[in-house]
C-alpha cells in the first residue's frame, strides 16, 4: 500500500492540494486516465460517476495513458471533478452529461454517448467520441 502524501488526497477536503493530487496522478504514467482517477491513493472520492463526468467536462480521452497527458490536462480533470462533486454536495444534482447515458445524444454535440467496461474492476466508462477524441495511446480494443 502506498502512503498518502502530506496533503489530504480527499477531493472535498479543505486540506486538499490540487497540485499534489495532479502529481500523484501523473506518477501513474501507464494507467489509463479514467482508472487513475479511481485510484484512492492518488485522489480520493471521485468514484465512477464523477470520473466520467469530469473527463467529459475537461474534454479528455478516458483511455489516454496518463503519461501522455500534459500537466494542464490532468489539472483540468481534477479541477472539474472537485467542482462537480462540490456542486453535487451542496445543490440538487444536475443532469449528468455522459454518465448512464450510453447510446443517447451528447448534450453538447449530439453524438451518441459511448460506454465500455474499463480497468481491473470493469467499471463502465461513458464518453463522447466527438467531444473527447481518441488519443494516440487509446487501446485498440473497444
Amino acid at each position: 500500500m502506498r502512503p498518502f502524501a502530506s496533503s489530504d488526497p480527499t477531493s472535498l477536503s479543505e486540506r486538499f492540494d490540487e497540485a499534489d493530487a495532479v502529481s500523484r496522478i501523473q506518477a501513474l504514467t501507464d494507467a489509463e486516465t479514467a482508472d487513475a482517477l479511481l485510484d484512492q491513493h492518488a485522489v480520493a472520492g471521485i468514484g465512477n460517476i464523477f470520473k466520467s463526468e469530469s473527463l467529459f467536462v475537461a474534454r479528455v480521452d478516458p483511455f489516454a495513458r496518463v503519461g501522455t497527458l500534459a500537466r494542464e490536462d490532468v489539472s483540468r480533470v481534477v479541477d472539474a471533478a472537485r467542482r462537480l462533486m462540490r456542486a453535487s454536495a451542496v445543490e440538487r444534482p444536475a443532469e449528468f452529461s455522459v454518465y448512464g447515458r450510453g447510446g443517447k445524444p451528447c448534450r453538447r454535440c449530439g453524438t451518441p454517448i459511448s460506454q465500455r467496461k474499463q480497468g481491473e474492476n470493469a467499471r463502465v466508462t461513458y464518453w463522447c467520441t466527438r467531444c473527447q477524441p481518441a488519443s494516440p495511446t487509446r487501446p485498440t480494443k473497444r
